[in-house]
């Protein structure tokens, strides 16, 4: 959202978007849409039931006193079902149908504003899951810190040769297989 905002996308009239904004645009929204659906995902089915014991008093309060704002947010209420098939999987509804006929038409966000207000209930939530373990907070970053990170697995030492390799095998397989068509190198090349 703080991208949007920056970049003025609320403001802007038709006639003001290009395909980069535009591509922009449509990736930050999905992504909203995804980290929405996963937390409410982790918060439905997750939150009390993988929780330690000890804290499930605290989590029933939160989800009692966020009930609000988790209404608000379920009025949308084909938020799940337009993130599996427009967004996770790429416009398809079940099987090989595709769901182009319901663009425009699930109960989910799509205006600037319906994101806004998606932001604004699920800060509420988060606000009150913040206060309610205020107490236990500066102790998580200790605790992620704690976690061993692996060093990258992938050697990029030789990535100009890999992908030339690669392109050539490709576009050897295109003369192969008779196609008029192959990869340009020079735009594999650009890092």
């Amino acid at each position: 959202m703080e991208f949007m905002v920056d970049l003025d996308y609320r403001g802007r009239k038709q006639n003001e978007w290009n395909l980069k904004d535009k591509a922009h645009y449509v990736a930050l929204y999905n992504t909203i849409i995804l980290n929405t659906c996963s937390f409410l995902d982790e918060y439905n089915k997750k939150f009390l039931l993988n929780s330690e014991p000890e804290f499930h008093e605290r989590i029933l309060q939160i989800k009692k006193i966020a009930r609000p704002a988790f209404k608000k947010l379920d009025e949308w209420k084909e938020l799940r079902q337009y993130r599996n098939h427009m967004i996770a999987h790429n416009f398809r509804v079940d099987g090989d149908e595709f769901s182009f006929y319901m663009l425009g038409q699930y109960n989910a966000p799509r205006t600037y504003n319906d994101l806004v207000m998606l932001r604004k209930y699920l800060a509420m939530i988060n606000t009150v899951i913040m206060e309610e373990f205020k107490d236990m907070m500066p102790h998580i970053n200790n605790f992620v810190d704690s976690f061993e990170v692996k060093e990258q697995q992938i050697s990029y030492d030789n990535i100009e040769e890999d992908i030339k390799s690669l392109v050539d095998n490709i576009n050897g397989l295109c003369l192969e297989n008779a196609k008029p068509y192959r990869l340009p190198l020079d735009y594999f090349m650009v890092l």
